[in-house]
């Protein structure tokens, strides 16, 4: 079922999920459980071979019903940090909201990211990305996350945030889905 679950998450991007009616608002943002809440009622995602790139756009869900796979039954949330590094070891990528607001981030080209500026609450989180493991550097633990912004932005679209005092708030409001078996 990890196994499972890691596969579906390195193909289904949440970003792309913009229905209105439940919440979200495309390009504008949303929240990752409002997203859920669209996958269980429309019987799941296609992958991106079947649904398509992120566009940037806001438009409607062009989803097909007859290319669903992957049935959810419900999610988790994740609201440590330690709980994060147990779920990306065991169950595979989540999501996470965290707070982007900062020029440091939005121009981030590469390196280990420590901007103390960079806000943890709640309240601070403005964007959703995909945490994807865990690395260290000179013995300070980094979540490495894949952003949407393409792969012009960080490292091919990735960057490494530090892991201490829960900075941009990776590990505030985390979530993974629970699958059907």
């Amino acid at each position: 079922m990890y196994a499972d679950n890691l596969w579906l998450s390195n193909r289904f991007d949440l970003s792309k999920i913009d229905r209105w009616d439940y919440g979200n608002n495309a390009c504008d943002g949303g929240l990752d459980y409002q997203a859920y809440e669209w996958i269980m009622a429309n019987g799941g995602l296609e992958t991106t071979a079947t649904y398509g790139t992120y566009r940037n756009v806001p438009d409607y869900c062009h989803f097909n019903a007859d290319n669903a796979i992957g049935r959810m039954k419900g999610f988790m949330n994740v609201t440590s940090v330690a709980a994060l590094n147990d779920a990306l070891a065991t169950v595979g990528p989540l999501s996470v909201s965290i707070d982007a607001a900062l020029p440091s981030f939005y121009f981030y080209g590469g390196g280990y990211y420590e901007d103390v500026e960079c806000k943890s609450d709640l309240d601070s989180l403005d964007h959703s990305v995909l945490a994807v493991g865990v690395t260290t550097y000179k013995g300070q633990k980094y979540t490495l996350v894949k952003n949407s912004w393409s792969t012009h932005w960080g490292e091919d679209g990735y960057i490494k945030i530090s892991q201490k005092d829960n900075l941009c708030g990776v590990a505030t409001a985390a979530t993974y889905p629970v699958l059907e078996e």
